[in-house]
């Protein structure tokens, strides 16, 4: 799978893909829809982690069971109308915010008590994994 935008990170920490029907049953388990960016990105690599640029910024971006698993097990997700894609390997999280439409990208950190603590990482996957690149995360 090829995906519609330069993916710079070839290589090290990406895994196989998914395929469809899991990225629909994640969507019906969690009850919302997956920007189609993202999509394209589970088609291309189950997740990530690693290194996201020369000067060491890691994150992972978690598998499909694992999104499962974070957003439903996380009070913060569910109280803020988040689903959690990531994080930084401690306690600062990556997330789709669903109170917009499409998603947008949000950092917080696991503690965060109100929206007001969402910080934007993009419009879009790829301004997102600039912001990553660029450790804005």
């Amino acid at each position: 799978m090829a995906l519609g935008y330069d993916w710079p990170y070839r290589g090290d920490g990406t895994s196989p893909p998914a395929e469809d029907h899991e990225i629909d049953a994640l969507q019906r388990a969690l009850g919302v829809s997956l920007p189609a960016d993202m999509r394209e990105f589970y088609k291309f690599s189950n997740g990530f982690n690693g290194e996201f640029d020369r000067r060491g910024n890691y994150a992972r971006i978690h598998p499909l069971a694992e999104v499962l698993s974070c957003t439903t097990g996380y009070d913060v997700a569910r109280e803020l109308g988040l689903t959690l894609i990531g994080d930084n390997g401690g306690g600062y999280a990556f997330a789709l915010d669903h109170a917009f439409e499409p998603a947008r990208y949000v950092g917080l950190s696991l503690l965060a008590a109100d929206r007001s603590e969402l910080k934007e990482l993009g419009a879009n996957f790829p301004e997102f994994l600039a912001s990553l690149a660029a450790g804005q995360a």
